[in-house]
């Protein structure tokens, strides 16, 4: 995919700002880098659109016009960047891996408006999964693609992903003490209230559009040729976390709770994977479709055992260490397992796995 445009939602104050704004300043299109942008501004009382479109030259240009303006809470990148093609067997890996990441990061970007507008358990648990398969697509990546640009960017995705998942955590508590006393239920829903409020600012905010632009300039620029097929690069890297998985599940029984999380996160991450080369395995979709359903069983039945060996969470009381010790036992008594829940999904995650097992490796035929 190639950068044509990206549009900017502008709020009052900030159109009157943007109206003085040098880089956007001059009849007709704007000259930045070595391409001509084209800027149309469409103002409205609550919030105006800036379009900036490639007339000629770089893509790649349009972006770093976008990170020249002021972007943050007063003006946020709420267009997509251009259209997102399908991958297809013999794409090549620099395009294919291209198309892959432009499509993650622009449905992060999609999906975290949302989250700042509404903030509801769905709005956040989606953002979070797009999360969390942008950071899987970034690890698809060559080794000899690496730099230290990029190593930041991953530090700082990984840092929304940990703020978010705090408030994702507090999400499922609720759900899984919905027969709870009502005081631990109010108690968690201000916790909640609370979260979400450092959430939103994050989001909206100019560290969190910037980092979004930036990958999308990484991946804009960064990219080497490469004439291989996309379909080569990932045959290897399948084959070798599914080889991960298989070593680590052989004494599922025994392995410790960090263990199995281990394992649940590489099921999380192949599964993740799986999905978003699909068009690139096309003549395999039967067996691809039902590799992923594979993992995903995986994925739900040892996200259970985790949330048995994980301790509640603190669940907090402004410092009040008589009510937080109530509150803690309260959480402890509603979140207990019955006898035998935890084998149970152990048995089962070895029972799929074995079934996974079983499967063609479908990608070795590219």
């Amino acid at each position: 995919m190639r950068t044509t445009g990206i549009t900017l939602t502008a709020s009052p104050a900030m159109q009157i700002a943007l109206a003085d704004h040098p880089a956007l300043a001059g009849p007709g299109p704007v000259r930045h880098g070595l391409s001509a942008i084209a800027v149309t501004f469409d103002p409205a009382p609550e919030a105006g659109h800036l379009a900036l479109t490639l007339v000629e030259g770089r893509p790649a240009d349009v972006i770093d016009l976008a990170l020249a303006l002021p972007v943050g809470p007063e003006l946020a990148w709420t267009g997509p960047a251009g259209d997102h093609p399908p991958l297809h067997p013999g794409v090549d890996l620099a395009q294919g891996l291209s198309q892959l990441l432009w499509q993650a990061v622009d449905r992060v970007r999609a999906l975290a408006q949302p989250v700042i507008a509404d903030g509801n358990a769905d709005a956040v648990h989606d953002l979070r999964v797009a999360l969390r398969r942008l950071r899987t697509g970034l690890g698809l990546l060559p080794k000899a693609w690496a730099d230290d640009d990029l190593a930041v960017l991953r530090a700082e995705l990984k840092a929304v992903s940990v703020t978010l998942g705090a408030l994702r955590d507090c999400d499922v508590t609720i759900a899984r003490v919905a027969d709870a006393p009502a005081a631990l239920r109010a108690h968690l829903a201000g916790r909640r209230a609370a979260l979400l409020a450092a959430v939103r600012p994050l989001l909206a905010g100019t560290s969190f559009q910037r980092l979004l632009l930036s990958l999308a300039r990484w991946i804009e620029t960064r990219a080497p040729s490469a004439p291989a097929p996309l379909v080569t690069m990932a045959a290897k890297r399948l084959d070798r976390w599914w080889r991960q998985i298989r070593h680590a599940a052989r004494h599922i029984d025994r392995l410790p709770p960090e263990d199995l999380h281990a394992l649940r996160k590489r099921a999380k991450t192949l599964r993740y994977a799986t999905e978003a080369l699909g068009d690139a395995f096309a003549h395999h979709a039967k067996a691809r479709a039902r590799f992923a359903k594979g993992l995903a069983r995986v994925q739900d039945h040892l996200g259970a055992v985790h949330d048995i060996d994980t301790p509640p969470p603190e669940p907090g009381t402004d410092g009040d260490a008589i009510a937080a010790a109530g509150m803690a036992a309260l959480l402890h008594e509603a979140l207990m397992p019955g006898p035998g829940h935890r084998a149970h999904h152990v048995r089962a995650a070895r029972k799929a796995i074995r079934r996974l097992k079983q499967d063609p490796r479908w990608w070795r035929d590219g």
